[in-house]
């Protein structure tokens, strides 16, 4: 009987000693994952709204400390065309919780698209980029924009 006790024992501490390990590529694809999520420095995609609009708001604010930075952030998305000079500017807008503050955050993509292959207008949009700044003309008035950006629509 003790012999059949310790047996057990030993199988049931084996098992458990294998229990923490996995297959061959799960600490891969870990790795892969923490790597990834690492290039992201200001991830809004999973905060509330409020929260993702006071971040983008003081991005606006002081653009010199995010300069440079991965942002991702969700919102809808929206374009403007400027008659001045014929561009189109895209832009991903984040509203409070109650909707009733917005602030855009302006994204250019890497490769140009055609005007037909982004979402359509106030369709919900993920995207993440390059935060930078840029001035229009001889202004000095400063505009965020998120650079070599990304588009997933949700």
């Amino acid at each position: 009987m003790k012999r059949i006790i310790a047996f057990v024992l030993a199988i049931t501490a084996i098992t458990a000693s294998f229990a923490g390990c996995s297959g061959g590529k799960a600490p891969a694809e870990k790795a892969t994952t923490a790597k990834a999520a690492a290039k992201i420095d200001y991830d809004l995609s999973g905060v509330s709204e409020t929260v993702a609009y006071s971040q983008v708001y003081d991005m606006i604010m002081k653009p010199d400390d995010y300069r440079g930075k991965t942002v991702k952030v969700k919102g809808e998305f929206e374009y403007a065309d400027d008659e001045l000079n014929g561009d189109t500017h895209y832009s991903c807008i984040v509203s409070d919780t109650k909707g009733c503050c917005k602030q855009g955050i302006e994204f250019a993509t890497k490769e140009d698209m055609d005007f037909a292959d982004y979402p359509v207008i106030f369709s919900k949009i993920e995207v993440t980029g390059t935060f930078d700044t840029y001035n229009i003309g001889n202004s000095e008035a400063q505009c965020v924009i998120l650079k070599d950006a990304t588009i997933k629509e949700l």
